[in-house]
């Protein structure tokens, strides 16, 4: 263990959380009463000689011990309770529960924090989601041309994202976005932002080396929208590699490095689930969903763990267009037909990419209000869904990532995650 990592863990330990600011006052309390420093003693001496008065009773050394037992015993009734709740669907910065990350090789390291893409068959996984969603939907809103407006609306429309704006600078040609996002601290983070599309069917992105990661001690960010995989990566030119006089980054080193959760991007693990969809052939509703083969979709309903919850026709979009179903049982009477599906595997979604999606299914774009609408319409299906709300850790740290998420998660324990679980 080096100096910074001993230093940082022990930060950790005693930095300035509502839980720790009570145990330490209650322990060093009681410390002061168990061994009064010498000042106290002293004037201990000088009371008894002149009054009956003293600093230091015979009972307080007892008291300085039921102190620090009280305060023990309250950090770790807080730690207990932390661990029983369960993960906050509301995707609120400031309410992220402790949690333990398995790292063991070869497996997709996922729990209620954070998601961890570390070796290829974790990437895999990833991509197969994004392949598959791919296949289901055509995003046309988003062109050369627009990509910049449609990322700033994204920005300020996820959960912690509130404002974006073009700063310029002195030199002419340096012309960042200033994003503004809310931290776990309940006050305003910010970084520079430069914007990109990457339109070839090669996933990858080749700039200038001469572009910097920080201005003014702010970090630079870099958003990349990858048209061919329809989906958003934030990172820095930290992770990019030197490609003789320029620096390169693939799609698969955007995705292990991707700092976009920081204004809210989550991830979604979605585990198994069954869909029961009963469709009638003799409906005439227009307004309903069709099927070619079994008519109008009238009901559809979600089961996990044996219940059963009602889905509305635009949580069944966000579903068919993110998620590989396959049916396992067909029941027919008269007119209706009943399909009961189950999802093909693990399915891993950010959640900006849905929302790219499901306006691109309604003909919308992101500077359309319904964008609002259709964000948390997705985290209730998620919350329905009982999806796992991921908050990606970066697989390898850069001084942009170790300041950002200081400062995006440091009055909560996503920061302790971060902190364990560097790369060697």
């Amino acid at each position: 263990m080096t100096t910074k990592e001993f230093i940082i863990q022990i930060w950790t330990l005693i930095k300035s959380r509502f839980c720790n600011r009570i145990t330490w006052l209650l322990v060093t309390a009681g410390l002061l009463l168990i061994a009064p420093p010498l000042w106290s003693v002293i004037i201990n001496e000088i009371l008894e000689k002149h009054t009956d008065y003293k600093i230091i009773g015979k009972n307080d050394v007892w008291f300085g011990f039921a102190l620090i037992l009280i305060g023990l015993a309250f950090y770790l009734i807080c730690k207990w309770l932390n661990n029983k709740k369960s993960p906050e669907n509301t995707i609120d910065n400031s309410t992220i529960e402790d949690s333990i990350v398995n790292q063991g090789s070869g497996n997709l390291t996922v729990n209620n924090i954070n998601i961890y893409v570390q070796d290829e068959e974790s990437l895999k996984r990833v991509l197969k989601t994004i392949n598959y969603s791919n296949n289901n939907t055509d995003i046309n809103f988003i062109t050369n041309s627009n990509f910049k407006v449609q990322f700033i609306n994204l920005i300020q429309s996820l959960p912690w994202g509130k404002n974006v704006t073009e700063i310029q600078f002195q030199n002419p040609e340096r012309l960042l976005n200033n994003v503004i996002y809310k931290t776990s601290s309940k006050k305003d983070g910010h970084f520079y932002l430069r914007l990109h599309i990457v339109e070839d069917e090669k996933p990858e992105l080749v700039l200038n080396s001469e572009l910097t990661a920080f201005e003014g001690g702010i970090p630079i960010l870099d958003s990349i929208y990858w048209s061919k995989y329809k989906l958003w990566t934030l990172n820095s030119v930290e992770n990019f590699k030197p490609i003789e006089s320029k620096i390169q980054i693939e799609l698969e080193g955007a995705l292990k490095n991707d700092l976009s959760v920081i204004i809210g991007d989550i991830t979604f693990v979605i585990n198994d689930f069954k869909l029961e969809l009963i469709y009638d052939k003799s409906s005439q509703d227009n307004l309903l969903p069709h099927h070619n083969t079994y008519g109008k979709l009238i009901e559809s309903n979600l089961i996990i763990d044996s219940e059963r919850v009602e889905l509305s026709s635009l949580e069944m979009a966000a579903i068919d267009s993110e998620i590989n179903t396959k049916i396992i049982e067909e029941q027919n009477d008269r007119n209706l037909t009943t399909v009961v599906e189950v999802n093909v595997d693990t399915h891993i979604i950010k959640l900006s990419s849905l929302i790219i999606k499901l306006l691109a299914k309604f003909d919308r774009d992101t500077g359309d209000e319904s964008t609002e609408t259709i964000r948390r319409m997705i985290i209730e299906l998620m919350k329905k869904m009982k999806a796992i709300n991921s908050y990606q850790i970066p697989k390898d740290y850069t001084d942009s990532s170790n300041y950002l998420f200081e400062e995006a998660f440091g009055e909560s324990s996503v920061i302790d995650d971060y902190n364990k679980y560097k790369s060697p």
